[in-house]
């Protein structure tokens, strides 16, 4: 009759009506146990070889002397194939093509992200440019004040040519860092990250430089005068000093220079100044030096108007 079932398939149906419960358990199971262990991811830092580890551990140091050594975390590490400069040339370095394979690895350390590149046979080297990124608008803004009110021009007159990030030491400067003073005793400093920024107004570009400042602060913009001063003007005041000196070829060359507004049109050479008009004049003091240690002091206008004030002996400091 239709619609009757026999024993069996009777039989056949009730067991596997009984099973299913069971089995849809064991698949819960399963899948809650698939949920509690999910599958072992590596982290950054065991991408790494421990020795590039902590080749970048001793590196940075060298910023951040002071900071607790356990505050280092890595945060991404990214391969890339590096040349002989590992991708980051120094001033005036030949980088050979032949890449090897590297690193690129982001930590915080000391409450600050640092980026370097590295490899395994070829060193680590800080990507200041990524580390330290621009300076602030308002800082730049500033060091334009700055240059207008020493050469009593408008800040909108002088142009922005370069905002190079770089590292110098305090001692040395290096080939890029800002002109050091002459120091007697030994130095020590660790090497510090900013910027060097030029500007533009007519025949002037001024250098200034500015330190990385912390967290919540400003960078201050300095003006590096010796850097600043025309190579022209120089030129001037070396012929200057030809005229000047008893011994004129001795190769002379700038000692230093240090921008200045003089208090008349004399430029403030004269003692006696009946005819000096008491004007601000903006101008350079510089000394040149030849090969027998004679100092020459000359006080100059921004562009020009070189008149001679004073030489002498010139002895290191103790």
């Amino acid at each position: 009759m239709v619609g009757l079932m026999t024993v069996p398939a009777i039989l056949l149906t009730l067991i596997m009506t009984s099973t299913l419960p069971a089995q849809m358990a064991i698949a819960r199971s399963q899948g809650l146990a698939q949920r509690k262990s999910p599958p072992k991811l590596s982290t950054p830092s065991t991408t790494l070889p421990k020795v590039v580890i902590e080749q970048l551990r001793q590196d940075v140091r060298q910023y951040e002397p002071y900071a607790p050594r356990d505050d280092f975390k890595i945060v991404k590490v990214q391969p890339r194939g590096l040349n002989s400069c590992l991708n980051l040339p120094r001033f005036q370095e030949v980088c050979s093509p032949k890449t090897t394979q590297g690193w690129r690895v982001q930590f915080t350390f000391n409450r600050k992200t640092w980026i370097y590149h590295t490899s395994r046979d070829r060193g680590s080297r800080l990507n200041i440019a990524e580390t330290i990124g621009k300076p602030a608008q308002t800082a730049i803004a500033q060091a334009r004040q700055d240059a207008a009110a020493r050469s009593q021009t408008s800040a909108q007159h002088w142009q922005v040519l370069e905002t190079k990030p770089i590292a110098w030491s305090l001692c040395s400067g290096g080939p890029e860092g800002p002109t050091q003073p002459i120091r007697g005793a030994m130095c020590v400093g660790s090497p510090v990250l900013g910027w060097r920024l030029k500007l533009k107004h007519e025949g002037q570009t001024w250098v200034y430089y500015g330190v990385r400042a912390e967290q919540g602060q400003q960078t201050d913009f300095g003006l590096d005068d010796t850097q600043s001063v025309s190579p022209k003007l120089v030129q001037q005041v070396i012929q200057a000093t030809q005229r000047e000196s008893p011994r004129p070829h001795q190769g002379f060359r700038l000692f230093e220079a240090q921008q200045i507004t003089w208090p008349d049109s004399c430029l403030g050479t004269t003692r006696t100044k009946p005819a000096c008009q008491p004007i601000a004049v903006p101008g350079w003091r510089i000394a040149v030096m030849g090969a027998d240690s004679m100092l020459w002091q000359f006080h100059t206008g921004l562009d020009g108007d070189v008149r001679f004030q004073q030489s002498g002996s010139w002895l290191p400091p103790p």
